[in-house]
């Protein structure tokens, strides 16, 4: 894979602006910490993390509740939703990341087909999920840690999480379990690092 290939799949899959700027500043945060721990010491491979981050939300539209995808189809061209429509009848019932691992699966790209699939929301505390490698890691953290275009704290990210997708606040034991994982992820991320997660600028 190469940047070429990655800019043709966000363009033939009329990826929305809003989820690029997105992918982009998620991209950017995760590249920032890797090529601080590679000057640690750190393997770690740039290339296919920078990929995976543009891409992660490649598949995103499938997450779109009915009145929300309707709403975007408001706006869009005759093309995209031809492209968006067939994207969600191909994937119906996956979400984003199980679509976006089978895809790149498929193709052979089996590292950025892990990083997407385990940067869902539940999966560092999924045993069968867990992000493994630093790579892995990384995108999740990064994911974690942009909300829309915007860097903030994965406690500011939290909180809007629950506004916007838990409104009820159902299930409560999960959500504490997945922020007490993320937390301890990004400890263990930037005690190897000389700044804090607030020094991230992507």
């Amino acid at each position: 894979m190469d940047i070429s290939f990655v800019l043709e799949l966000i363009k033939k899959y009329k990826m929305p602006e809003n989820i690029v700027r997105h992918c982009k500043k998620v991209s950017n945060v995760a590249c920032e910490i890797a090529i601080l721990l590679q000057r640690k010491g750190m393997s770690i491979d740039i290339e296919s993390l920078k990929y995976a981050g543009l891409l992660h939300d490649l598949m995103r539209i499938l997450d779109f509740k009915e009145e929300e995808y309707l709403e975007l189809c408001k706006t869009g061209s005759k093309e995209e939703i031809m492209i968006w429509d067939g994207m969600r009848a191909k994937y119906i019932g996956k979400k984003h990341t199980e679509a976006g691992y089978e895809f790149f699966h498929e193709i052979g790209e089996e590292k950025i087909a892990l990083m997407i699939r385990k940067h869902c929301y539940g999966a560092i505390v999924n045993p069968s999920m867990q992000p493994f490698t630093i790579e892995e890691k990384l995108l999740l953290y990064a994911d974690k840690r942009v909300l829309h275009d915007k860097i903030v704290s994965l406690t500011q990210r939290f909180e809007d999480g629950i506004k916007r997708h838990n409104p009820n606040k159902e299930n409560l034991d999960l959500e504490m379990a997945i922020r007490k994982a993320s937390y301890s992820l990004e400890k263990e991320i930037f005690d190897q690092l000389d700044i804090n997660p607030e020094d991230i600028k992507g």
